[in-house]
């Protein structure tokens, strides 16, 4: 038998719906629309306009010259999450503002950095003479074999790691492809002795002789707090360029990836270890190689011809 709802559950129930558009988003996302928003209605009041859907477009406009395609549609968005929905010709009007903006993108858009493994060997080599140097070794290794995010070696915990027979488990917590929050795991080699092994074997000594130990594995060598995201990308930034490479902390995310495509893993195998969780997110990384449409340039080279491109045997 259905029962009636009292005032109290009633009022219950319009606020969960009030909070269901926010609450129904990832955490980052969530913070990110908390965010346009906030700085939406502050330049619409500095202007002296309304709160409403036109001042929202000539807002959009106005950010158009400062941002790129993304960061406006994630203006609209964030708007639509919070108002009932934007009308026909507002609707129009925000995506011609968009579409626009990135029609000028590509004209002037660079391609994104890649680092890749080989180019880390110079970091990996080179000897650290204090604890902050085998933490930010250990951070551009890691993030790099585990195709780690900012946000996700940020979170890392010490207990997130297990290493069995050659093989280390990245327990990472929060994903974007784990809807139902279970925590997905990274399997990566890790064998005695390679430049991972020593190095986390060299951070886990210097852990052990803190006064002040850390549940997180990158932490603040003062008091000991996990590192933010921002503080990982800009640590990964400066150690790149003490080593003369050219990159960002997300540069060594698209650079595993395609490590692992000119290794010949399947985009599946790719998607899985990175965590993507669309074929479309990942595709952005890779770019277009012989090994990954399956021919690899001959061993040796005719005196009056370029090398020749033999189709590599399937398996099975």
């Amino acid at each position: 038998m259905v029962s009636s709802l009292g005032p109290g559950n009633l009022v219950k129930a319009i606020e969960f719906l009030a909070r269901a558009a926010l609450e129904g988003k990832s955490p980052s996302t969530a913070r990110d629309y908390l965010k346009e928003n906030a700085a939406r209605r502050k330049w619409i009041q500095n202007n002296g306009l309304p709160l409403n859907e036109t001042s929202t477009l000539i807002y959009l406009a106005s950010r158009s010259e400062l941002v790129g395609g993304g960061s406006l549609a994630k203006i609209v968005a964030a708007f639509k999450m919070s108002n009932t929905e934007m009308s026909k010709v507002g609707r129009q009007l925000a995506a011609d503002v968009v579409r626009a903006t990135r029609r000028k993108e590509v004209q002037t858009r660079q391609q994104p950095k890649a680092v890749s493994w080989s180019e880390l060997q110079v970091v990996a080599g080179t000897k650290s003479n204090d604890e902050k140097g085998e933490r930010d070794t250990l951070i551009l290794l890691l993030s790099h074999q585990a195709l780690l995010k900012a946000e996700e070696a940020a979170n890392l915990k010490w207990s997130d790691l297990t290493q069995t027979n050659g093989i280390l488990e990245i327990r990472v917590r929060k994903a974007k492809n784990d809807q139902q929050a279970l925590g997905r795991s990274t399997f990566i080699p890790c064998p005695d002795s390679s430049d991972l092994d020593c190095r986390l074997k060299r951070w886990k000594v210097c852990e052990s002789l803190r006064s002040r130990k850390s549940e997180y594995l990158f932490s603040n060598l003062n008091n000991g707090a996990g590192l933010s995201a921002s503080a990982i990308s800009s640590i990964v930034k400066k150690k790149l360029i003490e080593f003369g490479i050219d990159g960002t902390h997300h540069s060594l995310r698209r650079g595993a990836a395609n490590d692992l495509q000119r290794q010949g893993f399947s985009k599946e195998e790719i998607k899985a270890r990175g965590r993507w969780r669309s074929d479309a997110g990942l595709e952005r990384y890779l770019v277009d190689t012989p090994e990954a449409q399956g021919i690899s340039a001959g061993a040796e080279e005719k005196e009056d011809g370029p090398p020749v491109l033999v189709r590599q045997p399937e398996e099975g």
